[in-house]
C-alpha cells in the first residue's frame, strides 16, 4: 500500500472514529438542537433583530407581515439567507422529532 493510500485511510478512519464517538455520547436530537442554537446565535450576529422588529409596521395584518418578511429575506446577503434557511430546516426537523418522541411516549407506556 502506498503512503498516499495509507494517509487517505488514516484520514477516513479518523473521521469514522469522530462520528462514532459523537453518536455514542450525543443523541441526534440534542446534536441538532445544539447546531440550531449555534445557527440562531450566528443569525443574531449577522442580523439586527431589534431593527427588523422596529421596521415591521403592523403585527396584526398577517398578509402584510408575511410580505414584509419575504421582502426582508430576499434583500439580505446570501450568507444571511443560508443561515435563516438552515435554521428553518433544523427547526422543522426538530419539531418532527419532538412530535415523534411525544407520540412514542403517549402510547400508555407500551413499547412498539
Amino acid at each position: 500500500m502506498s503512503t498516499e493510500n495509507k494517509q487517505l485511510k488514516k484520514i477516513i478512519m479518523r473521521r469514522v472514529y469522530i462520528v462514532s464517538f459523537l453518536r455514542q455520547f450525543l443523541c441526534p436530537f440534542i446534536f441538532r438542537g445544539i447546531v440550531l442554537f449555534l445557527f440562531i446565535v450566528l443569525g443574531n450576529v449577522l442580523v439586527s433583530v431589534p431593527n427588523v422588529i422596529n421596521n415591521i409596521s403592523i403585527f396584526t395584518d398577517v398578509k402584510a407581515l408575511l410580505l414584509f418578511l419575504l421582502e426582508a429575506f430576499l434583500h439580505t446577503e446570501f450568507l444571511v439567507q443560508m443561515v435563516l434557511s438552515i435554521s428553518i430546516i433544523l427547526t422543522v426537523w426538530l419539531l418532527k422529532d419532538f412530535l415523534r418522541i411525544l407520540s412514542f411516549l403517549s402510547h400508555d407506556g407500551q413499547v412498539a
